[in-house]
């Protein structure tokens, strides 16, 4: 298996602006994730510039429709103009309004990133200007801070295209309008039903969204993938992987309690979505087992899987008083004991899908610690690690070429790496 990340050419930075084909993201709280979906998606190639906010990408692909399977961005924009002056943006915004046939009410939105810009006090020259041309005006806007997602919803200001954003990034302006937002209620329906175990934890939607992604590359959601988790708990990976349009999914877990939570969370949302157009009232039948993620090379349908995405069993909760080195060495060698058969399976049965997976990594008062006994098992067995970015001066990863998704105060982290097979087999 060839790795999915590519070396970044060195002409990377000669992108010549197009309005056609210049994007931008605003990125999620865990940027370096955030970049790495981008990454994998578009080709590190097609990125122009990155901050801890905004990843700017010129593609010729519907990036509206990719940004609405993706889990690490907040909103996409369509960039419409780059600035030589950021003060300049309410002016642009009064041209682009001024083209909006003046039939009705014209509602709209501003916001900014990367640069503190007096949003309020925009709109109100924009209201002045514009009003005295004739225009009938309402900002969403109340304050000088940017939009949050149910209320852009609500307005309809994608639909319009008439939430209207400054961005800045590699010390360049542009003007851009917003072609998608993530839904967060979206998010919250396809949680609806779910059980919660603060025994298994919970896999974010959005994260497991993220790791779909990373695993899939540029292939596109359909029927040549084939999706399995063995260690399922909830059911997030395969109702999020029905979500993005994989037909084919499949998933098993240890526990006969956490197959029959995601049996049922799987019916719940193709219940909840009986009607409409989405891509989960498509599938095949799905299998669903109980079976230990020791014995995964003898799953029924192994044989058929391209990628393997999963949340792995994360081991034992440690509180912030609990949690020490003698007892994380031991947590490792009970990690082993269920991954080395895991991966001598995959091996024997020569399997050579991609997989992405979350492993733990700990954090103590005196040190944070990674799970580097896990990659000298992934060696063992003809596996390795392919890092989930390219090479950046901007991004490091660890040494293991993952990243980590954790938030503040847990002690116990996620590490998410993307393992495929080593060339020499």
């Amino acid at each position: 298996m060839k790795p999915i990340t590519k070396p970044i050419p060195e002409s990377r930075n000669s992108h010549r602006f197009d309005p056609e084909t210049w994007h931008a993201f605003e990125l999620g709280r865990e940027w370096k994730l955030s970049l790495a979906e981008i990454e994998t998606l578009f080709g590190a190639e097609n990125i122009v510039s990155v901050t801890p906010k905004l990843c700017v990408v010129q593609t010729s692909r519907d990036v509206a429709q990719i940004a609405s399977r993706m889990g690490g961005i907040i909103r996409a924009f369509q960039m419409d103009a780059p600035l030589r002056d950021p003060r300049s943006f309410g002016a642009e915004v009064g041209k682009r309004i001024g083209r909006i046939p003046n039939e009705a009410r014209i509602t709209f939105g501003l916001g900014a990133i990367g640069v503190s810009v007096p949003i309020f006090s925009q709109w109100l020259r924009l209201k002045k200007d514009l009003r005295d041309k004739g225009f009938n005006l309402r900002t969403v806007n109340k304050d000088d801070q940017n939009l949050v997602s149910a209320v852009v919803k609500k307005e309809g200001l994608v639909a319009t295209a008439t939430e209207f954003f400054l961005l800045e990034s590699g010390k360049k302006f542009y003007m851009a309008h917003t072609i998608h937002i993530q839904d967060i209620d979206a998010y919250s329906e396809r949680d609806l039903g779910k059980s919660r175990d603060m025994v298994v934890g919970m896999l974010p939607p959005k994260l497991a969204q993220s790791m779909i992604n990373l695993a899939l590359g540029t292939e596109s959601p359909g029927d040549d993938v084939h999706l399995y988790d063995p260690f399922c708990g909830l059911g997030t990976v395969p109702i999020e992987a029905l979500h993005m349009g994989i037909t084919r999914v499949y998933a098993s877990d240890i526990s006969p309690e956490m197959t029959a939570a995601t049996k049922q969370g799987v019916a719940d949302y193709v219940a909840r979505v009986s009607g409409t157009d989405d891509p989960a009232l498509r599938i095949s039948p799905l299998k669903i087992e109980t079976l230990d993620g020791k014995l995964i090379s003898t799953f029924p349908a192994i044989a058929k899987v391209t990628h393997i995405v999963t949340e792995g069993y994360l081991g034992r909760i440690f509180g912030q008083h609990s949690i020490k080195p003698e007892l994380v060495a031991e947590e490792k060698i009970h990690l082993l004991e269920i991954y080395g058969p895991m991966f001598e399976g995959l091996a024997k049965a020569k399997w050579d899908g991609v997989i992405v997976m979350t492993i733990p990594c700990w954090e103590t008062k005196e040190s944070s610690i990674y799970f580097g006994e896990f990659y000298q098992l992934l060696g063992r067995h003809g596996f390795r690690a392919d890092p989930l970015l390219a090479d950046r001066e901007e991004v490091k990863l660890t040494k293991y070429g993952s990243l980590i998704y954790r938030r503040p105060g847990q002690t116990v982290g996620r590490e998410v790496v993307r393992i495929v097979q080593r060339e020499s087999r």
